[in-house]
């Protein structure tokens, strides 16, 4: 069986692409998630319990995984599985806490969200709040897609590994 990235199927080389990304986008974000806190499954944890999370939802499961695309293992579709029902169901229960979110981003970024003229302050609350849950419900259905895929493309690492006979 070969390893590496030719033989990979497109989809895969696909997800590889952008679990790079986001574990580049993840090493650069660490300060940001020591000061501003990290959502985990319906809390913000903050300062070394966020970056701790960070290291190993974002940072070290992707490389694992990575990795074991790369080099073929036939049980790294169930990690990857797994990591990624994990992030759907963190992406959903982020939701509840929609509304401590949009009042740190307010808190933080208070000259992006001025209030335009002519709409009243809670209306202008209520649609930011409506942008924030849409973004988690759009992640959470993007990171089941995610785990859909690799469940499909399961066989793909399931294929006997050619051994090297000996002469």
């Amino acid at each position: 069986m070969k390893t590496g990235w030719s033989p990979l199927p497109l989809v895969l080389k696909i997800i590889f692409v952008i679990l790079a990304f986001r574990l580049m986008g993840a090493l650069l974000s660490l300060q940001d998630i020591y000061n501003n806190g990290y959502e985990f499954f319906g809390r913000i944890i903050y300062e070394l319990y966020a970056v701790n999370a960070q290291f190993f939802i974002c940072i070290a499961f992707p490389l694992i995984i990575l990795f074991g695309i790369y080099q073929r293992y036939a049980k790294i579709w169930i990690v990857a599985t797994i990591y990624f029902m994990a992030l759907f169901i963190n992406s959903l229960m982020s939701i509840l806490i929609a509304e401590e979110i949009l009042a740190k981003a307010l808190i933080i970024m208070k000259d992006v969200f001025t209030i335009p003229e002519g709409v009243n302050e809670e209306q202008f609350h209520a649609i930011l709040l409506i942008a924030i849950i849409m973004s988690f419900v759009l992640k959470a259905l993007f990171n089941l897609a995610l785990m859909i895929l690799f469940l499909v493309k399961r066989k793909y690492f399931h294929i006997i590994r050619e051994e090297n006979p000996v002469e």
